[in-house]
């Protein structure tokens, strides 16, 4: 008999409408526009259920814990981010293979993996930046695939799972040489995947509109990949036209799942022995955007403006001491909860932009070191020969020029070590921000 992991019997917030930055807004908007449910989207009798027997039914009642609740106030910082950010240490991968927008990055010991997004294929470098292979090559025998949308280590096992969204599988391959393990098929078009341990596995979809059948975003599969809960169920309406492609599950580090449900203002933390916990509770206040009582048109026009109201939240990452998401409001808001003082740090789009400390660098993380200490965040070389050229040409005056380099070393050693058409610089970046 399969147990339960959590229950409870209410909401823990109010429904909140959330979504991305404007320039992925059209992803989505199908789904949040058509699909509003009036119901809360938290699973009140709906719950990921486990094939492990030693969890008694009841016990996730008793250890249930309270999400912190992050106060959010656009605009209220006004530092740099280099004054959250500290460099480590910069990895230049070679260039045997050219890659396109790095969406992934997932570290394990000496080797980095790499979701190549433009190209639909996993590339493997070690810690010093040499290719070892990839996998990822288009086709329709066993060892090939039709599309890659994502990857994640499983945890106890030197292999990877790849989710080829497009046949419908997952591809496990060697985490150490890039070698065919086994492809096995799964019964619904998804494009996020994560391992809780060799005998749990968590899809994510949203593409409804082709899963007919599937009535929950959070999808559980045990170790034959046969579905055994669908969780955070989506209304009738909204199924109608629901797709989208948004980062939802977090499987950086196989001991740190992070899921924020569509439609919902909480991050869950999800484990196989304490099950789906809410831990942070989004609370964006008199700005949050409320699905009730707006036609599809109207919320469709509010999406796109992104002025006045603050909505979905998404790029969710964590470190041991802060939490990094984006949401939706003006041009885009990057946040930072440290951990450790419980102070919540929101920044805007454009106020990076103004004070970026290193040009060409993608505001966004797209991984976290093994020890879970550091962001990865991705350089663009061209980027960077860029502001080089626009840093010279508005200092007159070479001493200034100077002072920037001395401000920046990063900044020059990147421009030194690379051409326009080199593959994107790894950077490893602590947050430290400065004490006040």
């Amino acid at each position: 008999m399969q147990q339960a992991l959590i229950t409870w019997e209410e909401p823990i917030n109010p429904l909140m409408l959330k979504g991305s930055f404007v320039r992925w807004g059209l992803c989505f908007l199908s789904f949040l526009l058509t699909g509003c449910p009036k119901e809360p989207s938290f699973p009140s009798s709906k719950h990921l259920e486990s094939t492990l027997s030693e969890l008694p039914s009841k016990r996730m009642k008793s250890i249930r814990q309270e999400p912190i609740t992050l106060e959010i106030i656009p605009g209220s910082n006004n530092a740099a981010l280099g004054d959250l950010i500290e460099i480590e240490s910069m990895i230049f991968l070679s260039n045997e293979y050219p890659l396109g927008y790095i969406e992934k990055i997932v570290q394990k010991e000496h080797l980095l993996y790499l979701l190549d997004n433009s190209a639909g294929q996993l590339y493997c470098f070690d810690i010093n930046g040499q290719y070892q292979w990839h996998f990822g090559d288009k086709g329709n025998n066993e060892k090939q695939v039709k599309g890659l949308d994502d990857f994640s280590l499983i945890p106890g096992k030197n292999e990877l799972v790849l989710l080829d969204h497009k046949g419908m599988s997952l591809v496990f391959i060697n985490a150490l040489d890039g070698s065919f393990v086994s492809k096995k098929p799964i019964e619904l078009f998804a494009h996020e995947v994560a391992v809780l341990d060799p005998n749990n596995y968590l899809i994510f979809t949203d593409f409804s509109i082709w899963n007919p059948a599937i009535d929950g975003n959070l999808i559980a599969l045990d170790s034959s990949l046969k579905i055994i809960s669908k969780d955070f169920p989506i209304s009738a309406k909204g199924a109608e036209m629901a797709f989208s492609k948004v980062r939802s599950l977090n499987s950086l580090h196989p001991d740190n799942i992070l899921f924020n449900p569509l439609l919902n203002d909480t991050i869950f933390s999800i484990s196989p022995t304490k099950g789906i916990q809410p831990k942070y509770a989004v609370d964006f206040g008199t700005l949050t955007l409320n699905p009730l009582g707006f036609s599809p048109e109207q919320l469709r026009n509010k999406l796109i403006d992104c002025r006045q109201h603050a909505s979905r939240i998404d790029n969710i990452i964590e470190l041991n001491n802060t939490l990094f998401f984006t949401f939706c409001y003006q041009d885009g808001y990057y946040c930072f909860y440290d951990i450790t003082t419980q102070k919540v740090l929101t920044f805007s789009t454009e106020a990076l932009e103004e004070n970026l400390f290193l040009g060409g660098l993608n505001l966004k993380p797209m991984g976290v070191s093994e020890s879970r200490e550091q962001f990865i965040f991705t350089v663009d070389p061209f980027l960077i020969a860029d502001q080089y050229q626009f840093i010279a040409e508005n200092n007159q005056k070479s001493n200034e020029l100077e002072e920037w380099f001395q401000k920046f070393p990063f900044f020059l050693q990147v421009s030194n070590q690379t051409t326009l058409d080199d593959n994107p610089i790894l950077v490893f970046a602590s947050f430290k921000p400065k004490q006040s």
